[in-house]
């Protein structure tokens, strides 16, 4: 049931996160979809940040010019690779992606640059998460 008691074709958080029931062939389209745009993400950040990282390295550290090249391979790998997306808002998957993005920068100076997150870190971190899921999903989810 939708809201107000109405029938809705829209799929409530337990039907997402119950994939046993009859009939949830639509949940684990959704759930695919999900997958697929966290990995793709995933893939994204990482290439963007160790492109930039690549250059950032090069230009303040003197580092050899091999990393200009590699920095530059990378940032085009991750524009590509964000086509292959499968939200159709170029403009909702960049907002969701700059909060991917800024998770994934803490972490890479958490695990490259020895730079410990702290409590507000983790904190604005966690409400980023709920960013994310509501910008690409929420539409989708009746709570």
């Amino acid at each position: 049931m939708g809201a107000l008691g109405q029938a809705s074709d829209v799929p409530t958080l337990g039907d997402v996160l119950d994939t046993t029931s009859p009939g949830t062939e639509g949940t684990a389209a959704l759930l695919m979809v999900v997958a697929k745009t966290a990995a793709i993400f995933l893939v994204a950040v990482l290439a963007e940040l160790g492109g930039a990282y690549a250059i950032w390295r090069w230009r303040r550290h003197a580092g050899s010019a091999w990393l200009i090249g590699t920095g530059i391979g990378a940032l085009f790998l991750y524009a590509l690779v964000q086509t292959f997306q499968p939200a159709t808002s170029f403009g909702r998957l960049y907002a969701a992606y700059a909060a991917v993005f800024l998770l994934g920068a803490m972490t890479w100076g958490w695990l490259v640059e020895g730079a410990r997150p702290d409590t507000a870190d983790f904190i604005g971190g966690s409400i980023v998460l709920v960013g994310i899921a509501i910008i690409l999903w929420g539409r989708n989810l009746t709570l």
